[in-house]
């Protein structure tokens, strides 16, 4: 089994981009119709946020899809706190299903 360290070296972290936004906006799952439409509402949401200065990235463990944050600039961010230069994290999602890969 690898160590820890070993796993988080080898995740690539990159921006998030379009075909990433079900992705987030459905938490890592679209698991039956009900959340599937509720995620079709979330992603001009997060559109407009994007627009607005929302930055998601997208962690992948060998191409695969294993966790995201969302952050806003805390000069923006609609939650607090009080700071400049910095970004605010809303949102850290880890997929259930992430486990060490040999």
């Amino acid at each position: 089994m690898k160590c820890y360290l070993e796993v988080i070296r080898a995740i690539e972290v990159r921006g998030a981009g379009e075909e990433e936004l079900e992705f987030i906006a459905g938490c890592g799952r679209l698991i039956n119709r009900e959340i599937s439409e509720s995620v079709q509402k979330r992603i001009p949401w997060f559109t407009e946020k994007r627009q607005n200065g929302l930055v998601s990235l997208i962690g992948l463990l060998k191409g695969k899809r294993v966790g995201f944050p969302n952050m806003f600039p805390i000069e923006i961010s609609p939650w607090g706190p009080v700071g400049r230069e910095l970004f605010v994290i809303t949102c850290l999602f880890v997929t259930g299903t992430f486990r060490i890969m040999e």
